[in-house]
């Protein structure tokens, strides 16, 4: 730390209302509470459900995938896991979410989450991949063994889910 952050946070402790009053240019009598908080940033743990790093020659970004099913708190967890993954890795994201099944999953929902906290607006574009709606006939035409158990979530006929099988069980 050098003596300016020291001096800075000497005088910031000994008198919070002469900050916020100098720099935040707020009257004394219209504030209500003013307590000093913990200056150390130590979020709360949150675990994504997969996150990537994906690299290209052109760019470099983190892929998160969230899979789903009712989509709880989905609007207030998608902003926090982005901003947490931003600030973590300083790159770009990329959110999907996966909607795992047609019956569960709500009828509409956002492809633009807006967060505003007064002077950090944060717009988060989410992506969404509905897994019924994914064509069974190409997964099976992969030469991919792990994207063959997805085909019985597909939209297929029972063969395809009969073919997958039988690629799995082999």
């Amino acid at each position: 730390m050098g003596k300016y952050d020291l001096t800075f946070k000497s005088l910031a402790e000994s008198d919070p209302q002469a900050m916020v009053t100098l720099f935040g240019g707020l009257n004394q009598e219209e504030i209500l509470i003013l307590e000093p908080l913990q200056r150390e940033l130590n979020l709360s743990v949150k675990a994504m459900d997969h996150v990537y790093l994906v690299a290209t020659a052109k760019a470099k970004w983190i892929e998160h995938y969230e899979a789903e099913l009712y989509g709880h708190n989905l609007r207030d967890r998608l902003p926090d896991y982005s901003m947490g993954s931003c600030l973590k890795y300083k790159l770009p994201i990329r959110c999907t979410v996966v909607w795992m099944s047609k019956r569960a999953a709500p009828k509409t929902f956002p492809t633009q989450i807006d967060v505003d906290f007064w002077a950090l607006q944060v717009t988060l574009h989410v992506r969404h991949v509905k897994v019924w709606e994914l064509p069974a006939a190409e997964l099976l035409r992969s030469d991919r063994p792990s994207l063959w158990p997805w085909v019985g979530a597909a939209t297929g006929t029972e063969a395809d889910v009969f073919a997958a099988g039988m690629r799995i069980h082999n």
